[in-house]
């Protein structure tokens, strides 16, 4: 039995940090809570503050997307559909306009404020090694993204 990584997000692409709750349904079918995270990007860019939201970055769908465990800047991390396209909820700037993301990865946030995500879900770094230590290099599974506020907001 494969993974199942759920997230739920309670925040706005806007907010700074961590709004969602994350929870991981193990092959042994335990259910692990507690784990903060995100399904937004960043809310601007960090070299031009100007740039903001959706003029920055694309933001992916909610949906269900396959994982397989791959590195992401030499650490373990998850990487969504084999870093294919990804369809996201506005015209993508980093594709030339088109509604769709790739290389999607599960990675560590930066820190407590700020996610590190051009488009990415991300973990709070406090809660990185407890998430990441449930997975091998031969995990694979699901990634659930659900949101409150499925929006350019």
């Amino acid at each position: 039995m494969p993974f199942i990584v759920h997230f739920y997000d309670k925040g706005k692409w806007s907010e700074l940090g961590y709004k969602a709750e994350v929870s991981i349904k193990l092959p042994t079918g335990t259910l692990v809570k507690g784990i903060r995270g995100s399904t937004f990007p960043n809310p601007y860019k960090p070299k031009n503050p100007e740039i903001k939201l959706d003029k920055a970055y694309g933001c992916i769908q909610t949906g269900e997307y396959k994982f397989e465990m791959y590195p992401y800047k030499g650490h373990p991390a998850l990487l969504l559909n084999k870093g294919g396209k990804i369809p996201t909820i506005n015209a993508n700037p980093n594709q030339n306009g088109n509604h769709y993301a790739t290389e999607i990865f599960v990675h560590k946030g930066w820190n407590e404020f700020w996610r590190g995500s051009a488009a990415c879900l991300t973990i709070h770094p406090d809660d990185w090694d407890v998430f990441i230590s449930y997975f091998d290099d031969n995990s694979i599974g699901t990634v659930i993204v659900e949101r409150e506020y499925n929006e350019i907001a």
